[in-house]
């Protein structure tokens, strides 16, 4: 069942990296014909599809940068949990071994 949910959430990831990314090349087209015809305007409206690279590496590097925070989340989580379940006396013992206190 565990793999279901971390196989699910790297799905929504992609699913939500796949419509940040397709949108604006769904949109834009569409926003800039509608000025053009509505407001007779020329030809420079369609500026925005030379942006649209910067939009797609902004998209992707934030989607990284939230994908590596969750991951170091999840590994402090795990130290935090192996720290937390040694019992006080094996804790004095592993610390007299370690410093040759026996």
């Amino acid at each position: 069942m565990k793999e279901w949910s971390k196989a699910l959430k790297n799905l929504s990831i992609l699913t939500q990296l796949d419509l940040s990314l397709v949108m604006p090349l769904l949109l834009l087209p569409v926003f800039g014909i509608s000025l053009k015809r509505s407001f007779s305007l020329g030809y420079w409206i369609y500026i925005p599809f030379f942006l649209w690279p910067g939009w797609f590496m902004m998209t992707a590097y934030k989607v990284y940068l939230s994908v590596c925070k969750k991951e170091e989340g999840e590994k402090e989580k795990v130290r935090t949990r192996h720290l937390t379940n040694i019992s006080p006396e094996k804790e004095k013992s592993v610390l007299r071994r370690m410093f040759g206190l026996l």
